[in-house]
């Protein structure tokens, strides 16, 4: 199978979503798929390169009036008969210039949104109508959304989106690891 993962930063680029799309991509590979992200250009790294048998592809971000436009995304992903389309992030160019297009293309659509901290962070207006109209208005027709909580499910299905595509799949992490231990270790 080929899936095309967009995200908004690929490693080297660091991060979080960035090491979690890198997880997704690799481990596809390791199984045998096909996998090429489309994400942003860094300073110096290849418009185009392999990194673990991840085939990468680079696009400019065009700085317009405080909006970072995305050069040829949607003629890149045009490009691209794959599979299966998987979107990574959420409030981000990949996810704002891809979403209001998502019916121009045929693959299945997957999407991972990894939470909502803009809504959490800056509950103004502007990030209300965001996550609880147009976000979920523009989910409506994916075919599965990722939720990396039973939180974040909840979430989207208290604002409005259906229950029946979003599932937890949790990031892997265990918890536990952060528990703090009974007794402080010896010496500290």
């Amino acid at each position: 199978m080929w899936v095309v993962l967009a995200s908004h930063r690929y490693p080297p680029a660091t991060g979080g979503s960035e090491r979690f799309a890198e997880l997704i991509a690799t481990g596809l590979v390791r199984r045998g798929h096909r996998v090429t992200v489309v994400t942003a250009h860094e300073a110096a790294v290849p418009d185009q390169e392999t990194r673990d048998g991840v085939e990468v592809l680079r696009l400019t971000l065009r700085p317009v009036g405080g909006i970072r436009f995305p050069v040829r995304y949607l003629r890149t992903l045009r490009s691209l008969p794959a599979d299966l389309f998987h979107l990574s992030g959420n409030r981000i160019w990949c996810a704002d210039f891809y979403l209001p297009f998502r019916g121009l293309f045929e693959w299945p659509q997957v999407v991972t949104g990894h939470g909502f901290y803009q809504y959490a962070v800056h509950p103004r207006r502007w990030d209300r109508w965001y996550f609880e109209r147009y976000y979920v208005g523009r989910l409506r027709r994916i075919d599965a959304y990722a939720a990396n909580s039973e939180f974040e499910r909840d979430q989207l299905i208290r604002v409005g989106a259906s229950a029946r595509p979003y599932r937890a799949v949790p990031s892997g992490i265990s918890l536990a690891e952060f528990d703090p231990p009974s007794e402080p270790p010896a010496g500290f």
